[in-house]
């Protein structure tokens, strides 16, 4: 499958799945903020988003209304039954929690029991993701070792680092909206962003904050900020690009701002520009009906008038190719 961009840019199918680690960012930063080039920021998101996140299984969920949160399918549906969340405040509660429903990659879970979550998201339920600048947080890793083109021996990214728990956050723009014809649970489409600063998906010098999922960062939230001025929880983390050192090899653990010299499939990737690999998130918006239905969550024009909580604001781009043939990338799952 194809999906064409500007100057034939090329999505493509998965080659295999793999487990992967954590969000990785060219900077990094410590947790009052500043700059320690570490491969992760430590520090709260953009407008406190972190603060939408709860530990559930060792991955993450997001509360969508007073009972809810949603999570991907892909970690298990019997993964945990508590839930860990400070609900807006400095102290985590345990919340015990029932899956009521999954559709493709997005899971709801429902607390059991008369408690109540005050501090959750609104939707993203418009149409117009692309463009949008997106923040992802999900169980952060370390960063690896330097990465360089194996040709011209140049930095071309990081490998991926040893897991941890901790939290951490990069920011995107949204590329594009695909469908790559994942089976299940991946079915449906996805909002796609790749690790680079230009529109077109390509790499090339990166802003400190720029990221890509690795493992662990599945199931939590990447949000948008709307033309309203307010983020709104757009996607969960799904999948992430992954090219081979050989041809037909294994895949590489690395985030790749450019992927030239590496292999999809057998075929090497050369190109006049570079090629950044892209992280996926399951779409919120087109799942809307499931989600109401699943939830109960009146429609977005009420459900602001009974205590939503906002925010005053703040996996396919383009991959650039000069091949004309269709070529393999390959999606890795995070676990």
């Amino acid at each position: 499958m194809i999906v064409r961009k500007r100057l034939l840019p090329v999505f493509v199918l998965l080659l295999a799945w793999q487990s992967a680690f954590g969000i990785i960012v060219p900077g990094g930063r410590a947790t009052n903020g500043t700059l320690d080039f570490s491969g992760t920021n430590k520090n709260p998101a953009p407008a406190n988003l972190s603060s939408y996140t709860g530990t559930f299984g060792g991955f993450l969920g997001t509360p969508i209304a007073p009972q809810y949160f949603i999570t991907a399918t892909h970690i298990g549906l019997g993964i945990s039954d508590t839930f860990v969340y400070a609900d807006g405040g400095n102290t985590d509660m345990v919340y015990n929690v029932t899956v009521v429903n999954a559709q493709n990659d997005l899971a709801i879970w429902k607390i059991n029991g008369p408690q109540t979550f005050s501090h959750f998201i609104p939707l993203y339920t418009g149409s117009n993701e692309v463009g949008l600048q997106s923040v992802s947080v999900g169980n952060g890793t370390t960063r690896g070792a330097v990465v360089n083109n194996p040709n011209t021996n140049n930095p071309v990214g990081w490998q991926w680092g040893g897991g941890s728990t901790l939290r951490s956050w990069g920011t995107n723009t949204i590329n594009a909206i695909v469908n790559p014809g994942i089976g299940a649970p991946f079915g449906g489409d996805f909002l796609y962003f790749s690790f680079a600063n230009q529109p077109d998906g390509s790499g090339g010098t990166l802003t400190p904050d720029v990221g890509i999922f690795s493992g662990g960062d599945s199931g939590g939230p990447t949000f948008v900020l709307d033309s309203d001025n307010m983020w709104k929880l757009a996607g969960i983390n799904s999948l992430v690009e992954q090219v081979s050192q050989t041809p037909n090899g294994p895949g590489f653990a690395a985030a790749l701002f450019d992927a030239r010299n590496f292999y999809d499939g057998p075929n090497e990737i050369l190109d006049a520009n570079p090629v950044a690999l892209s992280s996926l998130a399951t779409r919120i918006s087109s799942r809307m009906e499931f989600i109401i239905l699943a939830t109960a969550i009146p429609e977005p024009s009420t459900y602001l008038l009974i205590g939503m909580v906002a925010i005053p604001g703040l996996v396919y781009a383009a991959r650039r190719r000069s091949r004309r043939r269709t070529d393999d990338v390959e999606l890795v799952m995070e676990q």
